[in-house]
C-alpha cells in the first residue's frame, strides 16, 4: 500500500486522493504494481503480510523495504549485521510530481469512541501524555523510535538523524497514504484485488473500478 501510495501520489499529484480512483493516476500506479509483483518481489509475495516482507528484508533477502520511523526502534532491526549499512532514503518519481513522503496522522495510535465520559476523558489524557515534548522524546531515545512529528527534538542516533534528514528537506510534502485517505472499506478491498492483479486476473482498469466501488464519497 505505500509503493502504490507512492505511485499515485507521484502520477496525480498531492491531491490525488480527491480524483475519482478510475483516474489515470491510479491506473498507471496499478499498473506499476503489476509490475513489480512481476519482475522484483519475492516468489512469496501476493498475499504476503508486512511480516513476510518485513521478515525477508530482516533476513538479508531483500534489498529494498518501505516502512517508516516506527519501524527504526526494532531490536531484530538493530541486530542486523548490515544495520550500519542501512540507508533511508525517499522513492524516487515514477510520474511527473515527486519530493513528497507518505505519511499519516496517529500512523500507531488508534482509541476507541466511546459514551462513557470517564473513559473519554482518560483516552484524551493518555493521548496528552503520550504526545508530550518530554515523554515523546524519552520515547524516541529509549526505543529507537519516532512519532510523525516532535518540534525542537534533535535525534542523536544516527539512524534517527537520517530520517529526520530527510522529512526536513525543502520543498518535500507529506500525502495520506490510501488508507488514511480513503478508510477502511477501500483498503480492505485493495488488499483483496492486490492478489487477482498480481495474477493477472484482472486489468489495472478493473482494478481500479472496484475498488472505486468501495470509496464512500
Amino acid at each position: 500500500m505505500i509503493w502504490f501510495s507512492w505511485f499515485a501520489a507521484s502520477y496525480g499529484g498531492p491531491n490525488v486522493w480527491d480524483k475519482p480512483f478510475t483516474d489515470k493516476a491510479f491506473v498507471e500506479a496499478a499498473k506499476l504494481m503489476k509490475k513489480i509483483f512481476d519482475n522484483y518481489t519475492t516468489p512469496d509475495a501476493i498475499g504476503a503480510s508486512a511480516g513476510v516482507s518485513g521478515g525477508h528484508f530482516l533476513a538479508g533477502r531483500s534489498a529494498i523495504f518501505s516502512n517508516g520511523p516506527w519501524y527504526a526502534g526494532r531490536a531484530d532491526l538493530r541486530a542486523t549485521p548490515f544495520f550500519p549499512t542501512i540507508t533511508v532514503a525517499a522513492m524516487p518519481p515514477a510520474g511527473p510530481n515527486k519530493n513528497f513522503i507518505i505519511s499519516r496522522l496517529q500512523a500507531n495510535i488508534a482509541a476507541a469512541e466511546t459514551k462513557d465520559k470517564a473513559r473519554h476523558d482518560a483516552i484524551i489524557a493518555f493521548l496528552k501524555y503520550l504526545t508530550n515534548a518530554d515523554n515523546a522524546k524519552k520515547l524516541a531515545d529509549t526505543s529507537g523510535a519516532m512519532l510523525a512529528y516532535l518540534p525542537g527534538y534533535q535525534p542523536t542516533d544516527a539512524f534517527q538523524k537520517q530520517f529526520y534528514s530527510l522529512v526536513g528537506r525543502k520543498g518535500y510534502v507529506a500525502v495520506n497514504d490510501l488508507e488514511a485517505a480513503l478508510g477502511p472499506e477501500a483498503t480492505l478491498e485493495f488488499g483483496q484485488q492486490l492478489g487477482a492483479l498480481a495474477l493477472g486476473k484482472i486489468t489495472p482498469e478493473q482494478f481500479c473500478a472496484l475498488i472505486e466501488k468501495k470509496i464512500d464519497r
